[in-house]
This record gives C-alpha cells, structure tokens and sequence, in this order.
C-alpha cells in the first residue's frame, strides 16, 4: 500500500483463515483519524510488515496499532502526530498476546501537541524484543514502555523529552538503554514534572549505559534499581531550541562523542546534523620556525589535547579572544602579525579563517 491518503476511521486489518496479513507495505501515506478513539493504522497480527515513511496526523487514540505478535515488525521513518489532549499513544505493539520478535523502530517521530503527565499514554509501548533506535519520543506519559520477552530491547541513540518517565523497563529479559537523550524539562534550568523519571524499572532488568540523564525529579526509579550506569551523565545536552522543539544540539553539547562505542554520539541526530564543537590552529603564512602559541576564550584558554580525546571544549557564545605567540632564539617573530591567521573548524565544512591584525 503506497501513497494514499485515509482519513475518518483509520485502516483496519484483520487476519483471517483465508486472508493473511504478512509480508504487508506500507509506505508514503498519510492517516489522519478524525473520531474519537480508535486507530489510524489497526493490525490484528501478522509477520514481516513494514511500514515506513508514513504520517499519522491528529490520531485520537494511537498512531499505530497491534493487536497480537508481530514478528519481524520494521515501523521506520514515520511521523506520528496526536494533535488534541486526549488520552493516546504513538505506537501500541502486541499488548495482548505472544511475542513480537525482532521488532525494528526507527528513525521516527512520535509527539504530542498537548504533552501529558499520564503514565498509561505512552509513545512507544512493545512487548517482545528487538531495536528502538534514533527516535524522537515527546509529550508523552511514558516514552518508550519496553516489556521486553523472548530476548533483548536495545533502546539506543533516541532522544525522549518532555515525558513524565522517560523509559519503564517491564519485561522478564533485559531492557538495554544506551546513547540516549532523556529529559522530562529539557529547557535550560528545567526541573521536570513533580515525580519524573529517567528511567524506571518495573520488571526484568534494566541496563542504562552512557545516557544523558537531566531534568527530571529522579534519574532513575526508586522502585527498584536500574543497573549498569557506566557512562551516564547528568548535564544539560544543549539542544539547538526547545521552544522550537528543536532537538539538534549545538556545538557545545556534553554528548558529542561521549556514548558508546568511543566517538558515538549520544540521542536521535535527524540526520546527522551536528554543529561541532571549534578546533583551533594557528598558521603561519611565512617561512619561519613553528610558533607556541596560547588561545583564550574570555577566560578559557584553548586545550588543544582535550579537544584531540573528543571532549567538547566549553566557550561562551560570543567570547573574546586573544592569542599569545611566542617563540624560541634563534628565531624571532615577524613584526607584522597579518602574516598569521586563526582557523576554526580546519578541514570540515565549517572552517573559517581569520586574520590577525595589530587592532586586535
């Protein structure tokens, strides 16, 4: 099924004893639910269903929609939208029966205009196992609700804002949280919804390695205990704009190359869109011995090694600068400083180069 548009009561499909409902496609549409509950997509079962690039606009109830196990789901690079304040979900996989084996989520995004702070309105809620990566989850009671069974969820690389708890772990096998973004206020000073969580576990076991954890009442649920948290930190990720519900991250993000494995960017990049955090050189335009030089950055000087281990090296938006040269005898330097210029950025896309003049 490609490129149509439904509107009104959504699509439902329902397996029978002579119609089968696996190895469905679903791509490039456009659902839009007007009625109050019910689904935009409803699937009663079936194996080896994608459903990519589609839009789910104004759903009252949930976006998409199983009813039983559903093996091999791929649900990729949609847009799920609940447009009203109404009690609804994103993404709703097998909630009563079986298990939906090797489940792919991904690259979607699933949102609230209204968010809200019941924890049974979730954006991804699956029981089975498999991958939910790359995703921007927002506005929901819950983020992503893993009852995970049957093997491992590897919930990687998503950015989950704006949810009272970010991810609940609920299954009998191990929930896995790495490389992601989760923050119920991420605006800057935000102190989340009164009884927040990053992550919660109500069952199963619950890994959390190099997250980004902010903004929230609690990091972790004091139910029960969330093991692991190697590499997870506790900053600001410094989102482009959250009025905007801009989620980039700017330059000077803590979780540009701080996940897993070394040099792994932490939550959903749309894209890969990144603006890097500065590197500096200095280049001499003449012929002479290399010069040592030191760069600050309003009172900041310039780590040249730490920004060589991937850390981000923290400035203010616009910072003085000013550059000290020095260099060793026999050699001296050239009276006129035009012959030396800053580059910031060398060899990306960003670089820029600047000329140094006696002004400044």
């Amino acid at each position: 099924m490609v490129g149509n548009t439904i509107s009104g009561e959504g699509l439902q499909l329902i397996k029978t004893a002579t119609s089968g409902t696996d190895n469905l496609v679903f791509r490039g549409n456009t659902f839009y639910k007007e009625n109050i509950y019910g689904n935009c997509l409803y699937i009663s079962e079936g194996a080896s269903i994608t459903i990519e690039g589609n839009t789910f606009d104004g759903n009252y109830s949930t976006g998409i929609y199983t009813y039983k196990a559903c093996p091999n789901l791929q649900i990729v690079s949609n847009e799920v939208r609940s447009r009203y304040a109404n009690p609804s979900t994103g993404i709703n996989i097998n909630v009563y029966s079986g298990s939906s084996d090797n489940a792919f989520i991904n690259n979607n995004k699933i949102y609230r205009d209204y968010p809200s702070t019941t924890t049974t309105h979730y954006g991804i809620r699956i029981m089975g196992n498999g991958v939910i990566s790359s995703n921007e989850v927002r506005g929901f009671g819950t983020g992503i609700h893993a009852n995970a069974s049957g093997g491992d969820m590897l919930i990687n690389k998503n950015t989950l804002v704006k949810n009272k708890i970010g991810v609940e772990g609920a299954g009998t096998t191990y929930t896995k949280v790495k490389n992601t973004i989760i923050s119920c206020s991420p605006e800057v000073g935000g102190e989340g919804i009164t009884g927040s969580v990053g992550i919660k576990r109500t069952a199963g076991d619950v890994i959390s390695r190099y997250n980004c954890i902010y903004g929230n009442t609690y990091a972790y649920s004091l139910e029960a205990g969330v093991l692991d948290k190697t590499g997870d930190i506790y900053q600001n990720a410094q989102f482009v704009s959250v009025e905007a519900n801009d989620y980039r991250l700017n330059w000077n993000s803590p979780c540009y190359l701080t996940g897993t494995p070394p040099g792994t960017n932490i939550g959903w990049w749309q894209g890969g869109v990144f603006e890097a955090a500065a590197l500096v050189r200095i280049v001499p335009r003449v012929k002479e011995s290399p010069p040592s030089f030191k760069i600050w950055f309003g009172e900041r000087v310039y780590q040249k090694e730490m920004v060589a281990r991937g850390e981000a090296f923290v400035v203010s938006a616009k910072p003085d600068i000013k550059v000290e040269l020095s260099i060793e005898e026999p050699y001296t330097l050239t009276e006129s400083v035009e012959v030396y210029s800053i580059v910031l950025d060398p060899e990306t896309p960003q670089a820029q180069s600047l000329t140094l003049t006696p002004q400044n």
